[in-house]
């Protein structure tokens, strides 16, 4: 009967579209349902055997590794909610401890992380622009949004120049001073970058490789050394219509 029960427990395990993993004590997988598969990359057969933080390097104050560990020493059931970066998804995570080691549920919660850090941002900005807050502050603002609901993205915005020919720094709070500062009065252009394509022709501009695009041929020198790479500009119009 035990047999039977745990053949059945990992057949459900198996249909469940969230992810579920079993580690032992050593931190080896000893169960991976096809879901968790998929959310890791990999065919759940393979990590069988496999030592989680050999498979999976993770710092040692990752929030899942830490409540991992937390689950594992004390023996008592943890949930955490980080972004993921395996997945490129929020994940909730509820740990469960046994003397067989750990079962844990990935719960994919990207939809309502992603609306609750919307509806923080927003009230933050709606609040600095009701307090007369410098324009800086509000912009700083709109880029950590921006970078919230993308984690792998540093964000900028740029203002243009009223004469319409050239875009300023406005705020860039991940990237560093000195490519804000190099690209400074660029000049508004086919040509000049991503932002200063967007900005003349009033269109969404993709760069999926600085290195190799025209349009960075005269600014790549300036991104590289700092590890940007791709860049995805965005006009945004004022109420005349101008950029």
């Amino acid at each position: 009967m035990p047999n039977e029960l745990m053949s059945w427990t990992l057949e459900a395990f198996d249909r469940l579209s969230d992810g579920c993993i079993a580690l032992d004590p050593e931190w080896r997988y000893t169960y991976v349902n096809a879901a968790a598969g998929e959310i890791l990359g990999r065919e759940p057969d393979t990590l069988i055997g496999r030592h989680v933080w050999a498979e999976f390097p993770t710092p040692a104050d990752n929030p899942f590794r830490v409540a991992y560990q937390t689950a594992m020493s004390q023996q008592h059931t943890v949930t955490v909610e980080s972004f993921d970066d395996v997945g490129g998804r929020w994940y909730e995570n509820r740990i469960y401890p046994s003397d067989a080691g750990l079962t844990v549920l990935f719960i994919d919660v990207t939809a309502r992380k992603t609306a609750e850090i919307r509806e923080q941002g927003q009230n933050r900005i709606l609040e600095g622009i009701a307090e007369h807050r410098p324009l800086s502050e509000s912009l700083t603002e709109i880029a950590l949004l921006h970078e919230m609901l993308d984690p792998y993205a540093a964000c900028s915005v740029l203002l243009v120049t009223p004469d319409g020919r050239h875009v300023r720094h406005g705020a860039a709070p991940s990237l560093p001073d000195a490519f804000t500062s190099s690209i400074d009065g660029l000049a508004i252009g086919e040509g000049h970058g991503s932002c200063g394509a967007a900005a003349a022709t009033g269109r969404q501009v993709i760069v999926g490789d600085i290195e190799t695009h025209p349009s960075w041929e005269n600014y790549r020198h300036l991104a590289l050394p700092h590890g940007l790479r791709a860049c995805w500009s965005t006009p945004v119009f004022g109420s005349d219509g101008d950029v």
